[in-house]
């Protein structure tokens, strides 16, 4: 009776010790699984991932339509107006910014919303020259009013990149209270420090 009992406590210890080795097992895993989980989750997490135009935080803007200069940040910043009483806002859509090389030379093509204290709210595209020294604004050009930009892309399928700004506006007959959704592209060549509009035909 006696090795029975030894027999049956024998078995439970290897039963109870198997059991903990495969719940341990199994802990293992889902803590390998969370950690993965959260690493996925920072990556993806739009606050964390560096973006290219972390570049261009710090950097002098020259701001189009008002004339003065102020320091670029992340989302929007207040500034006092110059040629009149009141405010306006400048707000840089970093995560469109985009770097271009062009031979030994670094630009980067910034995106950047200006209101001048009325309705409007004009959209630039600001070109930067990287240098040793730091960065110098050469050129803006505007893409539009009230629009909305969809992506901001290089194209490297020509001779001479092409800088793709995709938006999206209103019909010809649209009001500015209706909300932009007509795609249209406008493509730029970097010359001579400069933006210039080009001719596009797609892939």
């Amino acid at each position: 009776m006696k090795k029975y009992s030894i027999f049956i406590i024998i078995l439970l210890l290897l039963f109870g010790l198997g059991l903990m080795l495969i719940i341990g097992g199994v802990n293992d895993d889902l803590s390998e699984a969370v950690s993965e989980e959260n690493e996925l989750e920072n990556n993806l997490n739009p606050f964390t991932l560096p973006e290219t135009g972390d570049d261009l935080v710090g950097v002098d803007l020259n701001v189009p339509g008002d004339g003065q200069s102020i320091v670029l940040t992340k989302g929007v910043l207040d500034f006092d107006l110059t040629e009149i009483e009141g405010g306006g806002t400048v707000a840089y859509l970093s995560y469109h910014t985009i770097k271009v090389t062009d031979g030994d030379k670094t630009y980067f093509v910034a995106p950047v919303a200006v209101n001048t204290g009325g309705t409007g709210n004009f959209l630039y595209l600001i070109l930067y020259e990287k240098t040793e020294t730091g960065f110098i604004q050469l050129d803006n050009e505007l893409l539009g009013d009230r629009i909305a930009l969809k992506s901001l892309v290089i194209d490297e399928t020509y001779s001479a990149k092409k800088v793709l700004a995709t938006i999206l506006e209103r019909g010809p007959n649209e009001p500015f209270s209706v909300e932009p959704t007509i795609e249209r592209i406008t493509a730029f060549e970097l010359k001579d420090g400069q933006l210039i509009v080009t001719t596009y035909y797609g892939n």
